[in-house]
């Protein structure tokens, strides 16, 4: 019981973490394409970026979602560098990540509850904020206007934006219906378990 709360913490603690450093580059990228700075300061609110529903799936399905920060989708500029900032952040994450397990947990040979508390919170933090970025990243691919690959659209295929937001509720569904499913959140699991060489 113990080892499922921690296991419960640890998969919070990742998705809090995907989720504000996606949102936060997005955030951030948006401001560098503005003259008018004056707001700026309001994308350190972290607590901004964090989805509860988000949170749910993310523990429940792992299939992680975040709440983004509330900007217009106007200029193609800003729409080309917010959405490669989303895209980007989430490649970052996932490298980073398959690295750092890869090299602080080569050798290692996991035991359970038999191994020191430090170094299960650190190993179940560490899987589990991998598979979350994988699973943001695949949920970004589909097409529901607000995530990375609707604003490269908004920016490169205007015209075709317009429909997507007409059929924002049909997506919203096959996404759930992905999601509750099992293949976004298997998915993700079998991508890191390959790049992380586990299993």
């Amino acid at each position: 019981m113990k080892e499922k709360l921690l296991l419960i913490a640890c998969t919070m603690a990742a998705a809090i973490c995907v989720m504000v450093l996606h949102e936060f580059a997005k955030a951030f990228a948006f401001f560098c394409t503005q003259k008018d700075k004056r707001k700026f300061l309001s994308i350190f609110k972290f607590h901004r970026y964090i989805d509860p529903v988000g949170m749910i799936f993310s523990i429940a399905t792992l299939s992680a979602f975040s709440r983004p920060y509330g900007y217009s989708i106007g200029r193609k500029k800003t729409n080309v560098v917010v959405g490669f900032a989303g895209f980007g952040s989430l490649v970052f994450m996932i490298l980073g990540g398959v690295l750092f397990f890869r090299s602080y947990f080569a050798g290692f040979i996991y035991d359970g509850i038999y191994s020191p508390l430090e170094t299960r919170i650190l190993y179940y933090f560490t899987y589990y904020f991998v598979i979350l970025a994988i699973s943001m990243l695949i949920i970004n691919f589909f097409p529901v206007s607000t995530f990375d690959v609707s604003i490269l659209i908004a920016a490169y295929y205007p015209e075709k934006y317009f429909g997507l937001i007409y059929a924002d509720m049909l997506t919203k569904g096959v996404l759930l219906v992905s999601i509750l499913l099992g293949l976004v959140g298997n998915a993700s699991v079998f991508i890191a378990n390959y790049f992380m060489n586990v299993g």
